[in-house]
């Protein structure tokens, strides 16, 4: 049996992960590969009306922990559905995964220690436990870009552009990422050679062995 491939594409706000990410489904489509994408946050199910709203400044949590389980449950919710998938041999593309939520978290935690407005500060294996035993991509690509001024949207979430805390998150990206000994590699988007970006990954992808597939998870 010829198993699938779960890829994550992480990376800030407006980094171009959503480019990349079309790009690289069409490319599938052309192939007949067969595909599935994946967004995290999913803002449909019932956890993810209330992510949505939190991020849309609607609402807040009553605490960080809060906070965190609910994203953790929002990806919880898809786990059959990636167990499914991978068995049936598609290549599952996803748009985030836990390593926002670690990432995120984490800044936001710094950024309230640097205004004095921390009471508790939760590390990031506490975080991680919120996800514990589920599935483990086989590859993730963290996206280096900033073309968020390109976009024609508002943009009016919690996460914007903003220097000092985008500096922040792609740090701790990397440190999620490698906290976790995930398999990764950094992708400098660069819109004039977009082409090129996926190709590259394309190779990277099809280069991952899928025989005796495992299932891996967090721990």
């Amino acid at each position: 049996m010829k198993f699938g491939k779960f890829i994550v594409f992480e990376g800030i706000n407006g980094s171009g992960k959503t480019t990349i990410i079309n790009k690289l489904i069409e490319l599938y489509k052309k192939k007949n590969q067969k595909c599935l994408y994946l967004k995290f946050p999913n803002r449909t199910s019932k956890s993810g009306i209330v992510i949505n709203d939190f991020l849309t400044n609607k609402i807040k949590f009553n605490s960080l922990e809060e906070q965190i389980k609910i994203f953790a449950d929002n990806r919880k919710e898809a786990q059959d559905t990636i167990y499914n998938f991978l068995l049936s041999g598609y290549i599952i593309i996803c748009d985030r995964y836990l390593y926002s939520n670690l990432a995120y978290t984490m800044t936001d935690q710094s950024l309230d220690i640097y205004n004095n407005k921390l009471n508790k500060y939760i590390n990031i294996q506490t975080i991680l436990n919120y996800d514990k035993n589920i599935y483990k991509p086989d590859f993730v690509f963290l996206i280096r870009g900033n073309y968020i001024h390109l976009r024609n949207d508002s943009i009016s979430e919690r996460y914007h552009n903003d220097e000092l805390k985008n500096n922040l998150i792609f740090n701790n990206y990397l440190f999620a990422i490698n906290h976790t000994n995930s398999k990764y590699t950094i992708i400098n988007n660069e819109y004039n050679n977009l082409n090129n970006t996926i190709i590259s990954i394309n190779e990277i992808i099809e280069n991952i062995p899928n025989l005796d597939y495992k299932f891996k998870y967090f721990d």
